[in-house]
């Protein structure tokens, strides 16, 4: 886990591809349900449910990052609906936002 997110140093919230964003939830979370004795016997299982878990947690934690200056939500994705991160707490229930958030979602479901 430590040495995955050592990659991750010193670079706050700026994840620009789906690929890197998969590899930091991995680093942060996917290792951590291989505690778990019952996960600990399907791997890929166990990856995924953490996988699963962090992009949850990175969705929730979208204003809350932004406001200190990080953010997880890779480029590749919202890069689609806006030029600016922000601009979606701008307009939160705007056509954009939503679209994004979706496409969040979905893919946080390929796990």
């Amino acid at each position: 886990m430590g040495n995955g997110m050592a990659g991750f140093v010193g670079k706050t919230g700026s994840i620009d591809t789906i690929n890197n964003y998969n590899l930091y939830c991995h680093c942060v979370a996917g290792l951590v349900g291989y505690e778990d004795k019952n996960l600990y016997l399907n791997k890929d299982l166990s990856n995924s449910m953490g996988l699963f878990l962090q992009k949850t947690n990175i969705i929730r934690d979208y204003f809350e990052d932004l406001q200190a200056g990080r953010t997880w939500w890779p480029k590749e994705i919202w890069i689609n609906y806006a030029s600016d991160l922000s601009q979606f707490h701008q307009d939160p229930t705007g056509q954009q936002s939503l679209e994004c958030l979706n496409h969040m979602v979905m893919d946080s479901f390929s796990h």
